[in-house]
C-alpha cells in the first residue's frame, strides 16, 4: 500500500521543501523565505529526530524513516532514532536533551507514527510532533512535525500500534523518506 495518490506524496514533498529551505538558494525566492518565521529562518542545518521502536509494527515508522534516510539516501542531515538506537520513553529526556543542546542553531525535524482515520496519511505540521502521545505526553518537540498515520484511532493507541500490518508501515516510511530526502537534496 502507498499514500493515498501521486499528488499526496507531491504534496508532502513540496511541504517539506518549503519547511527545510530555510536558506536563499536556487529553490527558495526571497519572498518565499520571507513567509517563514523568523525563528526558522534563522536556522543553520538541519538534524531530523525519529521516534518509536521497531518493536512494535505501527511505532516501527520513525526508525525504519530513519534507517532509510541514513543508510539507503545518507541525507545531509543528522539522523537520530534508528532500528538500532531508538529513542523511546527510556531514553526520550536524555536524547531531546542532547539533540537540543547540539543543534540548537539547526533546524529539527521530528518524525512519529499517529494513530487517525486517514490511514497511510502523512501531516506535515509546523510545530513539531507530541512523542509518545499515546501515553499521554503532550509536550511537543521539533521545529517540524511529520506525521505518518499507521492505524485507526482506537480505546487503547498500543493495541493500534501493535495491530498495525507492518508492510504497510515500511511502505509508508518508505513514501515519507523519499520526500524527506527529495526536499534535502
Amino acid at each position: 500500500m502507498r499514500m493515498k495518490t501521486q499528488n499526496q506524496r507531491t504534496d508532502l514533498q513540496k511541504t517539506l521543501l518549503e519547511c527545510l529551505n530555510l536558506k536563499q538558494n536556487e529553490k527558495s525566492s526571497p519572498a518565499q523565505i520571507a513567509d517563514f518565521p523568523q525563528n526558522l529562518r534563522a536556522k543553520k542545518g538541519v538534524a531530523i529526530v525519529c521516534f518509536g521502536t521497531p518493536k512494535v509494527s505501527g511505532d516501527a515508522f520513525g526508525p525504519l524513516v530513519a534507517d532509510l534516510l541514513r543508510d539507503e539516501y545518507s541525507v545531509p542531515a543528522f539522523v537520530y532514532g534508528t532500528t538500532d538506537v531508538p529513542i523511546v520513553a527510556t531514553n526520550m529526556a536524555k536524547s531531546l536533551d542532547f539533540v537540543r543542546d547540539v543543534h540548537k542553531d539547526d533546524l529539527i525535524v521530528a518524525v512519529d507514527a499517529s494513530l487517525g482515520d486517514n490511514i497511510g496519511g502523512v501531516v506535515v505540521r509546523n510545530d513539531g510532533v507530541c512523542p509518545a502521545a499515546v501515553k499521554g505526553r503532550k509536550k511537543r518537540f521539533g521545529d517540524v512535525g511529520v506525521l505518518g498515520v499507521v492505524a485507526k484511532k482506537s480505546d487503547d493507541p498500543m493495541i493500534s500500534l501493535l495491530a498495525a500490518d507492518f508492510s504497510f508501515v515500511e511502505t509508508l516510511a518508505r513514501e515519507v523518506a523519499g520526500a524527506i530526502n527529495a526536499a534535502l537534496a
